[in-house]
């Protein structure tokens, strides 16, 4: 529990209205006067080193999290103590859902470099949800999507071949760039390949064969934590890609 970092003395207040991430957050949907009350309860972070930990499975259920900028990985154990990867989380995304069932959190959130994340208190954003119908048509959206992330993780890892596997990861982080707007032709992951290999059950060895694989037949291209897509259309025709959705990415059969 020493990394835990608890971050109760925020240093800025955050204008939702002028975050070119709003689209992606809860406040999708809130009218002007609505964002105004809202950006009442959310605060900025102090910023989060790499390895410090946002909360602890376990931990009682503070507030849901924006990521502002930086990323994080969610972590679970098993019964042998050994750690497991269930996502990887970037500027836009919500984290912090796991813990609305018995208001405890069921995961470790933790920090993979230099991050930061928009705070949102839980009993006041209770309040304003009960007040705000779009605010909870959105909490509620995001909490399936979430949800719909987690199943698709495990179709991911079950009876997959390894090489479907990193397509498909690689192809969602293609889509999830286009879909934030930005070049998705380039990307950044910030996680290591000891970390990629984790997410996708596989081991560190067997994912560095794929991704010479992939390199070799000249579908990618890697320069240290940068991955340039060469040919989209190979990596979906391998994964059986039809990028619908969370959840819903791999077609049948």
């Amino acid at each position: 529990m020493e990394n835990t970092i608890y971050t109760s003395k925020p240093e800025l207040k955050v204008s939702c209205a002028a975050c070119n991430l709003s689209k992606l957050c809860v406040t999708n949907g809130l009218n002007h006067d609505e964002l105004v009350d809202f950006e009442k309860i959310v605060s900025l972070s102090s910023r989060f080193e790499k390895d410090q930990a946002l909360y602890r499975s376990g931990d009682s259920l503070k507030g849901i999290y924006a990521v502002r900028s930086g990323s994080f990985k969610g972590m679970v154990s098993d019964v042998d103590g050994n750690l497991h990867i269930t996502g990887f989380y970037t500027p836009g995304d919500i984290i912090g859902f796991d813990g609305l069932g018995d208001q405890r959190y069921q995961c470790d959130i933790v920090a993979m470099d230099e991050s930061r994340v928009c705070e949102m208190p839980i009993d006041r954003l209770d309040h304003l949800c009960e007040e705000f119908p779009a605010l909870q048509y959105e909490m509620r959206s995001i909490g399936s999507r979430n949800q719909n992330s987690l199943q698709h993780l495990l179709m991911l890892v079950g009876k997959r071949p390894v090489e479907e596997r990193l397509a498909v990861f690689l192809l969602n982080y293609v889509e999830k760039y286009r879909g934030r707007g930005l070049a998705c032709d380039q990307f950044h992951l910030p996680m290591s390949r000891h970390e990629i290999a984790n997410y996708l059950a596989m081991a560190s060895e067997t994912l560095s064969r794929q991704f010479k694989r992939f390199k070799k037949d000249g579908w990618i291209k890697m320069n240290n934590k940068y991955c340039t897509i060469l040919n989209e259309a190979a990596l979906k025709e391998l994964a059986h890609y039809c990028g619908a959705g969370d959840g819903e990415r791999l077609k049948a059969g």
